[in-house]
């Protein structure tokens, strides 16, 4: 928000325009304590305002709030507000579960592919090895070395011997992770869904919009994350299969906005 917008609420605004701009300034608080103004004086901390708004214009917007009808405008606003804050919390730990999920089944593929490489530099010396004896040694102790990964032989008609990974152990490792991580993806979209819908209508602040665009961006690229990790040629086809973002369904119904707003009484 320009400086000359601010002042000009503070001096020819509505009390509605008022009202707004002091929730923005809280909105801006409540989304990155970044926003405070202050400096700090030996050990003392003296807190100046935020970089919206300073403590006078501050006291100057609140002390405009007289009228009923504005009071009740303020306390719709304020409750709101709270009922958003509760469930921002909610949110974030939904959010900060899902990355965790994410680290551990990319983590995971990736230990899959160091696996495979491993798989394919043993089988590069296994050609390298004349000695039928020495070279099914070899072999059976790679299988031995590697049996916790899901080691073992392989052999197509007309070829010898060769060392496989069998991908079937990490499909079942990560599949209670990705059905965690789907639900979780689909709890969180319904959180973002649901900021939309009161921002739009109930609580139209932009440092919240600013706040709710930036965590759907992530939220998307967790969800990409995991889509492209797991939905591969070999998935398995009972395996959960977690949608794009613009596919999974989250509907919120005027009794779900109800319970939201409830949430801050």
């Amino acid at each position: 928000m320009k400086r000359t917008d601010i002042e000009r609420i503070i001096k020819q605004g509505s009390v509605r325009q008022k009202i707004k701009l002091y929730m923005t300034d809280i909105a801006l608080v409540n989304v990155d304590w970044n926003n405070l103004d202050y400096e700090i004086r030996g050990e003392e901390l003296n807190i100046k305002g935020t970089k919206l708004l300073s403590d006078k214009e501050r006291e100057l917007l609140w002390s405009s709030i007289k009228d009923p009808k504005d009071i009740k405008y303020y306390n719709d606003l304020r409750t709101w507000n709270g009922a958003f804050l509760m469930f921002k919390e909610k949110f974030s730990i939904d959010l900060m579960k899902l990355h965790a999920l994410v680290i551990l089944i990319t983590s995971s593929s990736k230990e899959c592919i160091k696996r495979s490489e491993c798989r394919d530099l043993v089988n590069e010396i296994l050609d390298l090895i004349p000695d039928k004896k020495i070279r099914e040694k070899a072999l059976n102790k790679a299988i031995e070395f590697t049996k916790g990964d899901g080691g073992r032989e392989y052999q197509e008609k007309g070829y010898p011997k060769y060392l496989d990974i069998d991908r079937s152990l990490w499909w079942t490792e990560i599949k209670r992770p990705t059905e965690v991580a789907i639900a979780t993806a689909k709890s969180c979209k319904e959180y973002i869904v649901m900021f939309k819908t009161v921002l739009t209508n109930n609580l139209p602040l932009k440092p919240y919009k600013d706040w709710v665009e930036a965590q759907e961006k992530t939220l998307k690229t967790l969800i990409t994350a995991i889509h492209d990790t797991t939905i591969l040629e070999d998935t398995p086809p009972d395996f959960p299969k977690i949608e794009p973002y613009q596919e999974i369904i989250a509907e919120i119904t005027d009794e779900d906005v109800e319970d939201f707003k409830r949430a801050g009484l």
